[in-house]
């Protein structure tokens, strides 16, 4: 019994001995783990920073002058990979310019080839012009077995009408590009400028300066975590628990 009793001892003693060599050793563990998830974060960030500058959803041309009536506009998207779906708002000053036949608007907006011309075919989701707020919206994907696009081309074809002289903008406030899945691609925006009347001697067509928008948040759902940041993150919180949990079981 006695014999019992002093092994026992014996090892809670070396079991209390160890206990700062274990605590040690988790802790720089949990630290290995901690610069491991960082360095994943950090990779990740820099991920779509790359794809957002690839990307660029612009109006086209980006500057003209027009001495008639109408007008028109393309929106196009440039250097992009993978593309199933898009969406856009445009707007104008109502007071300037309007979209022509609003009445009939798939004569005055029209669908580009880029999203168009698939084997699966396409359906337009929204074409749509607001002559009263100045905004137009359209948006449009395709359908299977139709395969991704990469690469450029026309998203969409404006037909305006001028209303009243003078410099008139026309801006991209919301650019919606999106994957197969469902997944936001990153995009760049351009926007565009257009004189109507005759241009001032003082002014050229090369002084009109296209206004480029920031690039597109990181898409919804993005944590800024590869697989490998992530991972290293999880195993540093099972880490954390173990340690605390067998500090209170002791």
């Amino acid at each position: 019994m006695t014999k019992h009793t002093n092994e026992t001892r014996w090892r809670s003693l070396g079991s209390r001995a160890m206990r700062p060599v274990r605590r040690a050793l988790a802790w720089l563990c949990l630290g290995a783990l901690l610069a491991a998830g960082l360095s994943g974060l950090l990779a990740a960030q820099a991920r779509p920073a790359a794809a957002q500058a690839a990307t660029t959803t612009r109006v086209s041309p980006a500057r003209q002058i027009v001495t008639t009536g109408a007008f028109s506009v393309d929106v196009r998207i440039d250097d992009v990979v993978d593309l199933y779906g898009a969406d856009f708002t445009l707007t104008f000053p109502p007071a300037s310019v309007a979209v022509e036949d609003t009445s009939l608007t798939i004569t005055s907006i029209t669908p580009g080839p880029l999203l168009t011309s698939g084997a699966g075919g396409s359906f337009v989701i929204v074409n749509r012009a607001d002559n009263s707020a100045g905004t137009v919206r359209f948006a449009v994907t395709q359908f299977n077995p139709s395969l991704p696009v990469s690469g450029s081309g026309v998203l969409a074809h404006i037909n305006f009408r001028v209303r009243t002289t003078g410099l008139i903008p026309l801006t991209l406030t919301a650019v919606t590009l999106s994957n197969r899945n469902g997944v936001v691609i990153p995009t760049a925006t351009e926007n565009a400028q257009v004189f109507a009347g005759s241009l001032p001697t003082a002014v050229t067509l090369e002084s009109f300066s296209a206004v480029s928008a920031p690039a597109q948040q990181q898409p919804a759902g993005f944590t800024g975590l590869d697989d490998k940041g992530g991972a290293a993150l999880a195993l540093a919180a099972l880490a954390v628990v173990a340690i605390f949990g067998r500090g209170r079981r002791r």
